[in-house]
Order: C-alpha cells, then sequence, then structure tokens
C-alpha cells in the first residue's frame, strides 16, 4: 500500500511541475535591429604597410540580432549573450587601401550588467569584399592584400542603456582586421581601430520556437579528454606568389573542460608541420641545409558552445630553422563537432600581426566514456 501512495504522491508532483512548466519545451528568442556608425583610423603594424598609416575610417554597420530568453540561455552565460548577421560598409581616406564591405557573423557575450547598463565582450568572423589588391605589374605597392576576397575579424567592447524595453542605445570600441589568411602572398593584412554609436529596436519578442532536448541536452563536454588532430592547406610563395604549396601537420592535445557547468576548457598540446612554401623560400636562397619543419607546443583556452568550439592558443617553437618567423606564436580555431568522437574545424596560425597560414582540419576526440555528464534543466 504504502508504494501505490508513493506512486501517486510521485505522479501528481510530476503532473504539477509539467502543468507549470509547459514553456521548458521551447525556446524563446527577442530579434533586434541595430545600427552603428563607426569613426576610427588606420594602424601601420609593419613598415611595409606605412602608406595607410593613420588614414581616417568612417563605417556604417547594421545587424540583425537574437537573443535568447529561456533557461538554456543561462548555461553559457548566467548574464545572458547576442548572436546575430551583420554587414558594414568602412569608407577608408587611403590611396592604396579601398573601400571594403563586410558580411559576418556576430557573438556577443555579457560580461556585467548593472541596472539598465550592460557590458559585453564582442567578436565577429565573416567575409570581406575590397577592390585594388596586389598585383604584380598592375598594383605592387599594395603589400596589405592580394585577394579580392578576404577573411574579416573584429573584436571589442560593447557598453548599452536600456533606455525601455525595446530600445536601447549603446557605444563601442573595435579592432578590425582582414586579410587572406596568408593563403596568398603579399598578405601582411589590414587592422584599423573604430569606435561607435549605436541605436538598437526590438523587432519582435519572444518568438517562440520547439526545443529539441534530444539535442540540447546530450551529453556535454564534462571530462577530460585526448585530441588528435590532422590539418593541412595551400599556400603561395614570396617568391611565386601564382604557385601553390602544401603546408601539412600533425598535432595532439590534452583537454580539461571546467568552469559552470563546464562551458569553458584549457587545453595544453604539441603540434608537428611541414611548410612546402617555406622549403621553395629556402630552396630559392641556396638555404637547403635549413628544415622547412617546425615542432611547437601551445597552450590556450576553448570556449564550448553546443556544436561549436571557440579556441585561442598561444605558442611556442621548440624547433624551427627559420630566423624570420618569430619562435611566439598564436592559433585562433572554429570547430564544428559531427558527432562525440569526430569534428572539423578551421584555424589561423599567426606570428604577431601577419597571418602565416590558415589551415583544415579534422579532429579525434578520446575519452573516458564512464559517468557521462548530463545538462539538464534547472526546474
Amino acid at each position: 500500500m504504502h508504494k501505490l501512495i508513493f506512486a501517486l504522491v510521485c505522479w501528481l508532483l510530476f503532473s504539477n511541475l509539467k502543468a507549470n512548466n509547459d514553456s521548458l519545451g521551447y525556446k524563446y528568442t527577442n530579434y533586434y535591429l541595430r545600427t552603428s556608425f563607426h569613426n576610427g583610423f588606420v594602424w601601420a603594424h609593419s613598415k611595409r604597410v606605412e602608406y595607410g598609416a593613420n588614414a581616417p575610417v568612417l563605417g556604417l554597420e547594421i545587424e540583425l540580432l537574437r537573443k535568447r530568453v529561456d533557461f538554456l540561455d543561462a548555461h553559457y552565460n548566467p548574464y545572458g549573450f547576442v548572436t546575430g548577421f551583420g554587414l558594414n560598409f568602412f569608407n577608408i581616406n587611403n590611396s592604396i587601401i579601398k573601400n571594403n564591405v563586410n558580411a559576418y557573423y556576430t557573438l556577443e557575450t555579457n560580461i556585467f550588467k548593472i541596472g539598465f547598463i550592460t557590458l559585453a565582450a564582442k567578436a565577429c568572423g565573416g567575409l570581406n569584399f575590397i577592390g585594388s589588391p596586389y598585383d604584380s605589374v598592375k598594383n605592387q605597392i599594395n603589400w596589405s592584400y592580394s585577394s579580392y576576397v578576404n577573411a574579416f575579424l573584429a573584436l571589442g567592447l560593447v557598453a548599452d542603456i536600456q533606455l525601455n524595453k525595446n530600445h536601447l542605445i549603446g557605444a563601442r570600441f573595435i579592432f578590425n582586421h582582414f586579410s587572406n589568411g596568408a593563403i596568398k602572398d603579399p598578405n601582411l593584412g589590414v587592422n584599423f581601430f573604430t569606435s561607435a554609436i549605436s541605436y538598437q529596436v526590438k523587432i519582435a519578442n519572444n518568438v517562440q520556437h520547439k526545443l529539441n532536448f534530444s539535442r540540447r541536452l546530450k551529453v556535454f563536454e564534462g571530462r577530460p579528454n585526448l585530441q588528435f588532430t590532422a590539418f593541412a592547406t595551400y599556400k603561395s610563395s614570396t617568391v611565386n606568389t601564382e604557385k601553390f604549396y602544401l603546408i601539412n601537420g600533425l598535432a595532439v592535445s590534452y583537454n580539461k573542460p571546467f568552469g559552470i557547468k563546464k562551458a569553458h576548457s584549457l587545453a595544453i598540446g604539441a603540434e608537428w608541420l611541414a611548410d612546402r612554401a617555406i622549403a621553395e623560400l629556402l630552396r630559392y636562397s641556396g638555404k637547403l641545409y635549413l628544415s622547412s619543419q617546425r615542432l611547437g607546443v601551445t597552450i590556450g583556452h576553448e570556449f564550448l558552445f553546443h556544436q561549436f568550439t571557440w579556441g585561442q592558443y598561444l605558442g611556442y617553437y621548440v624547433f624551427k630553422d627559420i630566423p624570420e618567423i618569430d619562435n611566439l606564436y598564436h592559433r585562433h580555431t572554429v570547430t564544428y563537432k559531427l558527432n562525440k568522437k569526430w569534428s572539423i574545424g578551421i584555424s589561423l596560425l599567426a606570428n604577431n600581426q601577419k597571418a602565416n597560414f590558415t589551415d583544415f582540419r579534422i579532429i579525434y576526440k578520446m575519452q573516458n566514456q564512464k559517468k557521462p555528464i548530463h545538462v539538464m534543466p534547472n526546474f
């Protein structure tokens, strides 16, 4: 009899919980439209691009943004975050660096919120479209970029003031960069800083979508793991900008998730690569006694966001023969999880402010499958 009473109580509790939480089967999203006006200047990060130093920059930007307002939003940031798509136009007052258009995806994660004021970190990634690239005959001066289409990146801080439930005004300070990821030389890139003022209006409130719990509430990255990576790309050489050479390598890393609900990971690893573009430069310079291979050790941070992982790593070459390349380097990687073991991604390796190459990679993850950690809603 006591088992029957216990079962009845459990059923009543569950029924009450379900009745009060019908909305948990859905995700709710607010949509916003934001317009920003930019003013800034070009930073000449190398002597080869001093022709663009301090060139004035004016810009106009429009963004379609979305903000999750249900319980799963707090899994990654208790203060909330905003994602969306943007399009901007920058007028650069310079005879070499031309006006450009950028289309991108953006992520803003709130750092803190006090009353009606919010401070957030902003990151953008997408495509840059620009004219007058380097040409060995028609445009030999432009060492900043050699492609009509490039990668666009932006990082900065955003401060928003909530005027009422539908309107915000804001200010931001952004570092902008575009280059082709060193796929084709010359490619020193264009760096420019802008400050901006913005106006944001809510265009849709609490739009309801069915929530896929089988996808959202699956096994999360709760355990340390080993990751094995193979990567490759092609790029031109400074001695032959019309021919492309293979770069390939292998990497291994130990990744330990940490933080609230394991939304971050510490990564320590090593990587080896063979650079045939460098090998061509060494052959051309008569330095065949030097090696085009490199071996580095890395440490970095990864942000675990649904199926995506965004990583930033600092590396040091314990072996390299090329004096023109610094021992210290950094990587920026975005990967997408195909399943529990396999991922694919893209990564940019750079020395100081100069991109070295962009590679495409496949990752195999090996971890202990015991005691899986599940992400569950907090009712």
